[in-house]
């Protein structure tokens, strides 16, 4: 009788003590304390000789995870199951075994302790043995045994286990940070001597699309009746700044360019009559901003606008008799520089790293004698870096 009295206490006080710190746990939270450490709990072995203590089993890690818990510091998961005891004159491959198989079981709780043990009744003494398996470090933490007198308060011997296996805790605690402080000092200093010095120009480049355009252009107002139309070639650099790192995220910044290009004609007029012709060779070295109108990650709309400067060079043959061959007016040549300007509305295709373009382009060059205006329909094809 006097010991299920004794039982109903524990049990009426557990329960209170599992109150209590579920309501420290809750402020505990409110106040910004890091993120708890999970405890598993496995019930302790009775190896008395007496059947009246085996309720022991479950109130013992009970009752010491329930004030671990209150502390607020731990998360604790309570298994109506045993595990075996490792000896601490183990061999090394028991040790193993046992740490591998336990750690199995206190991974399906996403633990990050398991804390086991037993107890025996010796000349009327109680005497608590466990042991604290440290999933993360693989270690088996031993804590000294607790003994006290079988009729002293329950209470007592859990509140002495419970201080005995906290301060193993805080010690693995301490451990873990500075291992893991360790291998973050580790990592950085293997990336720092890992990192390329150009990895930063990498970076600025990344995006980059280098690529080739062909059209087919036509002259307007009178360069129509001088030249006949011909092809254009345009080699281009472009940048968009979405693809900085920094810009990604804004919303008009992101869609803005630059295309630095290298723009290339030649074209000529016969005159089959006087036996003359006129020769135009075009470079130009320009420089665009765009502007993109995404309609998807691989669809693009293009408006585009900029110019440069360009060196012209003009020949001509000069027109000769056709009856006596002799010259009717001399031949010349000559080179001018001008500036020339030029705007374009294109679409895009991205294909991982191909870009195919397509689109209609507009150029005035202010050329001396007369200015030079034409439009082109052009392909192209670009790699992006």
């Amino acid at each position: 009788m006097k010991n299920k009295i004794f039982l109903i206490i524990i049990i009426i006080l557990c329960l209170n003590t599992v109150y209590a710190q579920d309501k420290n746990a809750d402020a505990a939270e409110k106040a910004g304390i890091p993120q708890k450490e999970k405890v598993c709990f496995f019930n302790y072995q009775d190896k008395s000789t007496n059947d009246k203590y085996r309720y022991l089993s479950y109130i013992i890690p009970k009752s010491v995870g329930a004030d671990l818990k209150n502390i607020g510091n731990y998360e604790i998961i309570n298994i109506p199951d045993k595990i075996d005891y490792l000896d601490k004159n183990s061999s090394a491959e028991e040790r193993a075994k046992f740490i591998n198989g336990v750690s199995r079981r206190g991974r399906e709780y996403k633990a990050d302790y398991v804390i086991a043990g037993y107890y025996n009744i010796e000349e009327n003494n109680l005497i608590v043995y466990s042991q604290i398996l440290d999933i993360e470090r693989q270690e088996i933490i031993y804590v000294d045994e607790t003994e006290n007198k079988i009729s002293a308060i329950i209470l007592e011997m859990v509140e002495e286990v419970t201080d005995d296996i906290k301060e193993e805790l805080l010690k693995a605690r301490e451990i873990r940070e500075e291992l893991r402080e360790e291998e973050r000092k580790r990592k950085e200093a293997e990336k720092r001597a890992n990192t390329s010095p150009f990895l930063g120009l990498y970076d600025f480049f990344n995006g980059m699309t280098f690529g080739v355009n062909y059209g087919k252009m036509h002259f307007m107002d009178s360069w129509t009746e001088d030249f006949t139309d011909t092809e254009i070639l345009t080699f281009y650099l472009s940048y968009c700044l979405g693809d900085a790192s920094f810009l990604k995220d804004t919303s008009f910044i992101r869609n803005l360019g630059f295309t630095a290009k290298y723009d290339y004609f030649s074209t000529r007029n016969e005159d089959y009559f006087y036996h003359s012709s006129e020769y135009l060779d075009f470079t130009g070295y320009g420089l665009n901003i765009f502007y993109l109108f995404r309609i998807n990650d691989m669809f693009n709309l293009i408006v585009s606008g900029g110019g440069g400067f360009s060196e012209i060079e003009y020949l001509y043959e000069g027109e000769y008799d056709y009856e006596t061959g002799t010259e009717i007016i001399p031949g010349y040549s000559k080179t001018d520089n001008d500036f020339y300007y030029n705007a374009a509305f294109s679409v895009n295709f991205i294909f991982s790293n191909l870009k195919v373009e397509s689109g209609v382009s507009y150029y005035y060059i202010q050329y001396p004698s007369d200015s030079i205006s034409f439009f082109s329909v052009y392909f192209g094809l670009g790699y992006r870096i």
